[in-house]
């Protein structure tokens, strides 16, 4: 990646050294020139150049084409202000009387989809009122728009009522909308009429987890065993529903025949033990994933510390955030919460107000917090 990354800079650099030259040497570059370097500089999300190669291009009498205006929005894309950069240059497009087609207005779908859902739609729309077709690449990137915002229904609605025939990329962006709604029938529904892939089966798990159907996704798992993702998306349906045991045997099985957990697998697991209080296991389960240098995060520290608490262990809680803070891990207020509420529980008053304290001094307190110590 890094070498992309440098024969990238190195592309555009060149390309700003041979427009540097052509002016020196009063060279006519026509459109194809400018589009080569304007694209070059879009790949490497360089925006400001990209556009800065898009006015010298105006300068120069030139006419900026479809091309020139789909690389403006590629470079903008992932950007903070990308809204209003898409905004500011499909206003431009039209000023100049160039006409968008499908490939422009993916670019600009794309630009906007992790930012603005409702941005991804109008342009969405605005490929309809000027009777263009979207294609598939459309399809997806605006249902992905939707999801990312959390207007899963809408995404949906967009895939039943696309006048095209699904591919697995916008059925895979279905499922996800569907698992984000939480509606595994529909999820199910839409991998039975596809040839899934592990990101098929992975987002119908996932679906399984708020209705709790965690015997449907250990079914839907058969599918793909050797996929971690898919694993940790299973057993985290087995977390939701309290189903430790289950948690703790599918994690064994990982451990002997693959694939390898990783912190996600246990952050699940941990969690799992907590709910069926299975606090002494949890925190064996976060020094197995220290032991196997998985790095176990924060959240993995606040499920550890939350299983402590559900078993009113408060120094076992107490000790895990002085480890967490031995380990450089930033304790949260969630942690802290736990915590305290297992000082609480254990008839720690002291201990309690001790840990407001200190949550007071980093600009972590909560009211759920003071209520847990002055209950």
């Amino acid at each position: 990646m890094q070498r992309a990354k440098s024969e990238g800079s190195y592309q555009w650099q060149h390309a700003s050294e041979i427009l540097s030259g052509a002016g020196s040497a009063s060279l006519q570059l026509g459109s194809f020139a400018f589009n080569s370097m304007v694209a070059s500089a879009a790949r490497e999300r360089l925006w400001q150049l990209a556009l800065s190669l898009q006015q010298e291009m105006l300068l120069r009498n030139l006419r900026l084409d479809v091309y020139s205006y789909a690389s403006a929005f590629n470079a903008v894309r992932g950007q903070d202000t990308a809204v209003e950069l898409c905004s500011t240059i499909m206003t431009d497009m039209f000023s100049k009387h160039v006409m968008p087609n499908t490939v422009v207005l993916n670019a600009a779908i794309i630009a906007v989809s992790a930012l603005a859902w409702e941005e991804a739609l109008a342009y969405y729309a605005m490929m309809k009122d000027l009777s263009l077709e979207p294609d598939l690449i459309t399809l997806s990137s605006a249902m992905s728009a939707c999801t990312s915002g959390s207007a899963w229904r809408l995404a949906i609605q967009l895939f039943r009522q696309a006048e095209m025939q699904p591919n697995i990329v916008t059925s895979n962006a279905a499922i996800s909308a569907c698992s984000a709604g939480n509606l595994w029938q529909e999820a199910l529904a839409v991998l039975s009429h596809m040839e899934a892939d592990d990101i098929s089966y992975v987002g119908a798990i996932s679906a399984c987890r708020s209705q709790k159907q965690w015997q449907l996704a250990l079914d839907l798992l058969q599918n793909c065993p050797g996929n971690v993702i898919a694993c940790s998306a299973a057993i985290a349906v087995l977390e939701a529903d309290g189903r430790w045991q289950f948690a703790v045997a599918l994690l064994d099985k990982m451990r002997r025949r693959g694939p390898s957990p990783n912190v996600v697998t246990y952050n699940s697991v941990i969690s799992a033990c907590g709910k069926g209080q299975q606090w002494q296991r949890a925190i064996d389960l976060l020094a197995e994933a220290r032991k196997m240098k998985l790095r176990p995060g924060t959240v993995t520290l606040n499920a550890a510390t939350s299983a402590c608490e559900k078993g009113r262990r408060w120094q076992h809680a107490e000790q895990l955030l002085r480890d967490g803070e031995a380990a450089k891990l930033r304790i949260d207020a969630i942690g802290f919460s736990a915590a305290t509420s297992a000082c609480e529980k254990g008839w720690q008053w002291n201990h309690a107000l001790q840990m407001l304290q200190e949550m007071h001094r980093r600009r972590l307190l909560e009211v759920v917090s003071c209520n847990a110590a002055l209950s």
